[in-house]
């Protein structure tokens, strides 16, 4: 006779991220989007190089948004988490002032 039965749903995800810039209207446009890592819950992506222009136009402190997606076979991806920044503080390299939450609200 079984009194409990515990049942664990163990999955990996498939996450990817794209890297959006705020318009002088404050919407957002995909300027890049990473390759996926599969089945990984603690994805490490390669290092990019990608020109200041594409991403803000020259402005530095342009809004840049970070979403964080798993990537799902049917095309419904998940958002898993999002953050903001701009170009001149991811200049100032690895720190604390580069360090940010991926929040899914």
């Amino acid at each position: 006779m079984v009194k409990s039965l515990t049942i664990r749903t163990f999955w990996k995800s498939d996450p990817y991220f794209e890297i959006s810039r705020a318009s002088e209207s404050n919407d957002f446009s995909v300027v890049f989007r990473s390759e996926v890592i599969q089945n990984n819950l603690n994805p490490v992506w390669k290092q990019l190089t990608i020109e200041g222009r594409t991403f803000c136009n020259g402005d530095y402190d342009r809004t840049l948004k970070f979403d964080v997606f798993d990537k799902d076979n049917d095309g419904s991806h998940d958002l898993i988490g999002s953050f903001q920044t701009n170009l001149r503080k991811l200049l100032k390299g690895a720190g604390s002032e580069n360090i940010y939450e991926c929040i899914n609200e």
